[in-house]
Parts: structure tokens; sequence; C-alpha cells
């Protein structure tokens, strides 16, 4: 069985994804494992049609695909996004389709369902069968309990691989509707003061008669001041985050004297009071630009740097069928302590009601930003910044001593058992909760117990 690893990692050779392959192929060599380097080698793939074309010929000629891949930033690393956006834009959707695939994925267990659910998506798109997606912390080749695991999962993912295509194959992801509208903005009747605040508008805007081009410029006219854009498509940002970490030591990029990246981040994207993020649905998520303007803000690595800024979105596609997208992108903000602050898409197919949707974003974040709001943490930052809290506590500090600094300053490090005097109070009540009748008369008091504080509150 020939199976083509179609691989995301930028590091090529030295990516520790593909040691996990390298693993099943140790252990499996009754299938033919043929690696494809399509994160390192995204420039000449992007440029050089007959090296595209010779590659898009290898997958034709394999029997399945697994795509292997590090999480970079929720989804997967913007070389391999640019890579899938190839393969619709040049329609050589033909060499995946009636393959069965599934993909391996290694992380540190951030966001990597949310990789997983990208793909998932993709290979259904590109006509195959999915068969699930084993999701590695990316040590787990070390312990022997995950190197049965992954034993476990080759053989079920090499079973699956034989099967028939013709048999019945129900899909979780439907296809997203194409839409053929083109929102026309109108004129403002009313301009809305900014207070001071200033707006900047980070956008992908390669053709100005879209949807979002119009979305974009709407927006703009309806402030006084008009808020500052930058036009992704127009930036000298050519390449995407290598993963080489230098950026670990003192947030210092490796491309820094390469291009204007980190310039405009941090004199235009930091600075903002009100962040407008636009972007064109591809494939099951934005562009790779905006993918990659993401990822390339990794060199501030796990310190959060929206600042408690207002975050709006302005999205042309099918967003709605795309939960995927909305999760990983209203996360992404909260993850760097900004509020989501709305979207607006060109869904509505009308474009007095975008009109008056791009009206309403506007007064909201300007409402927002004055009243210095963030909405408190659920699930995704909390969770989130546990892992990212107990990842920098442990050897990982010695890559990133910038975050190991900021969490100590800023009080990331906030494990339960280093508050002492609740501790011991919790241990002392254990004990005395083995004696039965004091279990029983804790019991009664439960319910009263736990409103008692907030009661004293209300009254303070």
């Amino acid at each position: 069985m020939k199976i083509a690893v179609i691989s995301g990692s930028p590091k090529g050779r030295d990516s520790a994804t593909l040691r996990y392959v390298r693993f099943l192929q140790l252990n499996y060599p009754q299938a033919d494992f043929r690696i494809e380097h399509v994160g390192q080698q995204i420039g000449k793939l992007e440029k050089n049609n007959a090296f595209f074309d010779s590659l898009i010929d290898r997958i034709k000629e394999a029997d399945a695909v697994l795509w292997a891949t590090p999480v970079y930033y929720f989804v997967v690393p913007s070389q391999l996004k640019r890579f899938i956006e190839l393969v619709f834009e040049r329609d050589r959707r033909e060499a995946f389709s009636g393959k069965t695939a599934a993909s391996l994925i290694t992380s540190i267990h951030f966001f990597d369902h949310t990789a997983v659910y990208y793909l998932h998506a993709v290979s259904e798109d590109l006509g195959m069968h999915y068969g699930g997606s084993y999701t590695a912390e990316m040590n787990d080749l070390r312990r022997r309990r995950e190197k049965r695991r992954l034993l476990s999962f080759g053989k079920i993912m090499l079973a699956f691989f034989e099967t028939d295509p013709a048999v019945p194959y129900c899909r979780t992801y439907p296809v997203s509707p194409a839409g053929n509208f083109v929102y026309q903005p109108g004129k403002p009747e009313e301009k809305i003061d900014p207070a001071g605040k200033r707006i900047v508008i980070v956008a992908d805007l390669e053709n100005t008669s879209t949807s979002l081009a119009g979305m974009v410029k709407y927006l703009m006219a309806l402030f006084i001041e008009q808020p500052e854009l930058i036009n992704l498509a127009d930036k000298d940002i050519s390449l995407g985050c290598r993963g080489c970490l230098a950026c670990g030591a003192e947030n210092r990029c490796f491309y820094e004297k390469r291009d204007s990246f980190r310039d405009f981040f941090e004199d235009k994207v930091k600075k903002a009071d009100i962040l407008i993020i636009a972007g064109e649905i591809r494939d099951r998520f934005l562009s790779a630009r905006i993918k990659r303007f993401m990822d390339r803000s990794f060199y501030m690595n796990h310190v959060p740097y929206f600042g408690n800024k207002q975050v709006g979105l302005l999205i042309a596609g099918p967003l709605g069928h795309n939960a995927n997208i909305r999760d990983i992108l209203e996360s992404y903000i909260r993850m760097h302590d900004g509020n989501p602050a709305g979207i607006v898409t060109d869904e509505p197919a009308s474009s007095k009601e975008i009109d008056a949707l791009l009206e309403k974003l506007a007064a909201d974040t300007v409402f927002l930003a004055g009243e210095g709001y963030l909405a408190p943490p659920s699930f995704p930052l909390v969770g989130g910044r546990k892992i990212f809290r107990d990842f920098i506590a442990g050897p990982a500090q010695l890559v990133f001593p910038a975050d190991y600094r900021y969490y100590r300053e800023n009080r990331f490090f906030d494990y339960p058992h280093r508050k002492r005097g609740l501790q011991a109070a919790t241990v002392i009540l254990r004990n005395l909760l083995k004696i039965p009748r004091f279990r029983r008369e804790f019991s009664k008091r439960i319910v009263k117990g736990l409103v008692q504080p907030l009661d004293r509150s209300l009254s303070s």
C-alpha cells in the first residue's frame, strides 16, 4: 500500500511530527510511506508549476493520504494551508478524490482538536473518506504507553486505508454553500466618533471588488477619524513561521530584518484600542495570508498581546456553516486578552442589512472600548491558560525564558497548592469529615454554605 504523507512542518526532515511517522514506518514495513515536504517546499510549489504537478502526480499514484503536521495557532501551519488552497485554486482535487485519509498531529494538546476538525473537513471536501486522527503530545514517543497506543492507531489506520472506496461513507462536514452575492456598500448617514480610540483594520484584500473589500470600505467610512488599514496583500510578509524558536529568548523574530512584520505588529496592531480582522473563507479557514499573520505573531510566544482590545471580525463566506472557524477566531482573541466585540459576515445577502450590521459593530466596538470591557473567561481560555502555565513552568522555560519572565511577573503560575492557608484548612476539614456525625452536619449545610459568601458580598 502506497501512503502519501503530506508533511505540513516547515522544518522538513527535522520535524518532530515525522518521528511519529517514522515509528509507523519501522513497525509496519508492509506499508510504503512516501513523505512529501509541502510545508518546507511551499515557495517552490507556489512558483514552479512543474514541481507542483509532479507532487500532485505522486499523490494521485498513492492509495491513501496521511496528513502529518504540527499545530500552529489552532490550525495547521500557514505553509500547509497555502498548499491546500493551491489544490483547490488549480482544481487538482482529482488526485485526492476516492482515497482514504487520516491525520497525525503533534502539539502540547492546545487546540489540537480544531486542527483535526479542519483537516477532517478539508479531506471530505477533496472527496476522501476520513478515518480519524492521532493527536500526540510532542514527547509521547518517549512514553511506553503512548508507543503502544500509536501502534494500535497504525493498525487501525492501515485497516481503514484498505477499505473499499465504494463502501458508503457518511460525511461529518456538509459541503459549504457557494454564494455569488457581492455586497455593495451604501453611504453612511451618520458618522461615529471613536472618542480618541485608535482603530486598526488588518485585512487580506487581494481583490478590491469583493464583498470583503466593500465591508472594509463601509466600516472605515463610518468613523469621523478614519481607521488605519493594514492590507496584508500589500505587505512584504512572504515567509511563514519556520518554527525555529529563535524568538524564545527575547521575542525577536528570525525574519525581523527581512520583512516589516514585526515593525507593523509592534507599532500598529499592539498599540490599537480597537482591532478589526477582515478575511475571506478559503476552504475551511480564512486565507493563508491571515494564517501567516497569526503564525508570525508567535514571536511573542505564549504571551498575550491584545491587551484588553476590542476585536471585531469581518468575514466573507459561509461562516454559519463552519462553526470551527468561529471557535478558532474567538478563542484566538480570548487567549490573547482581547474581547470579541462582534462578527459581521456577508451571509445575509442584503447590502442594506450588512450596512446596518456594520454600523452596529462600529458603535459596539467604540462603546465597549470606552467601558474597557473584557468578558469573563470561559473554558477555552481557562483550560488553555493552564496548559500554557504548566508548559512554561517545566523544562520549556529554557526555550522560552521571555515567557517565563512574563508569567512570573504577572502571576500566571497560580497553582492551588501555593495557597497554603487554604490547603491547611482543607486538610483539617478532610480529616474531620471522616467522623460520621460531622459529615452528616456538613451535608445538611452544603447548599446554604455555598451561597453565604455570595450573600455577604451582596450586602457589602
